[in-house]
């Protein structure tokens, strides 16, 4: 599957979640983001991780999407 599709899988599932009142964290979408990738994303994966900051979803999406090109 595609980066797109799979970045709507997991949009999808988390907001089937909150319509029935459980709420996914940004945080948690984050992590199960990374953690479904294949090991040609290990190094983005490591770097995202490392980081010390918070990181939103969405630039999880543009970095995914852009190194899928």
């Amino acid at each position: 599957m595609s980066m797109m599709e799979y970045l709507l899988k997991v949009k999808t599932i988390a907001d089937n979640l909150a319509t029935i009142g459980e709420q996914v964290s940004e945080k948690d979408q984050v992590l199960q983001v990374l953690g479904g990738l294949g090991a040609d994303y290990n190094p983005i994966v490591a770097s995202i991780i490392a980081r010390e900051d918070d990181i939103s979803i969405h630039f999880i999406h543009n970095i995914l999407l852009t190194h899928e090109l």
